[in-house]
């Protein structure tokens, strides 16, 4: 998604990567006004700062924010989205994703998951309408989760027998999933179908500020 959303966008367009950390999406915006932003001094990352308390920006500054599964790991994260709607351009956008069944990660700073309720009403708050939100479905990658945790957590407090047995099963039904996954659609879902299946791997959310 993230690539074609780019594309589309003015040759000049300034473009803020909050979050960016080690930059696992700097090679997209390659050529672009690209500027990436964390909280933590990593070595790829052009700023240092922490938006939510004090953002050094002026006002309009941005043609996109960017914001790839950041929010979970910042405690004040509607503080953080009303710092960002201040320097995106009017009209101008705003693009979000977040976990929902995701285990925990980069511990302790993970603090949350989002429904698609707070999503909106948190974008709402911070003067940003939203354009679009779906749902990213993955059954495999979902069912192998739970076939980890099972291996993991629950198999190896049993008794030595009946592990021999339970180790076999994983093994074949992980087979199953993976030739299940071959067969069946992963991807993103309008949030209107999703109600339907409400169990998303996480979202995508743009938004667009106000003009």
């Amino acid at each position: 998604f993230l690539n074609a959303f780019i594309s589309q966008l003015p040759a000049d367009a300034k473009i803020l990567d909050v979050g960016a950390g080690h930059g696992d999406f700097a090679d997209i915006f390659d050529g672009r006004q690209y500027y990436s932003l964390d909280i933590v001094p990593y070595a790829e990352v052009d700023l240092v700062a922490d938006l939510g308390a004090v953002n050094p920006f002026k006002d309009n500054s941005f043609d996109v924010v960017v914001l790839m599964n950041v929010l979970e790991h910042v405690y004040e994260s509607r503080n953080l989205l009303k710092s960002i709607s201040r320097i995106v351009k009017s009209g101008c956008s705003v693009v979000i994703t977040v976990p929902f069944l995701l285990k925990v990660h980069q511990a302790p700073f993970d603090f949350a998951r989002y429904t698609p309720y707070f999503l909106e009403k948190m974008a709402e708050d911070a003067g940003l309408q939203v354009e679009s939100l779906q749902g990213y479905y993955d059954t495999q990658y979902l069912l192998n989760e739970s076939l980890g945790n099972a291996w993991q957590y629950s198999i190896n407090t049993q008794p030595k027998p009946q592990q021999k047995v339970a180790k076999t099963l994983v093994f074949i039904i992980q087979r199953l999933v993976n030739w299940f996954g071959k067969v069946t659609r992963k991807g993103f879902i309008a949030e209107t179908q999703s109600q339907i299946n409400p169990a998303p791997v996480g979202y995508l959310m743009v938004l667009r500020k106000k003009a």
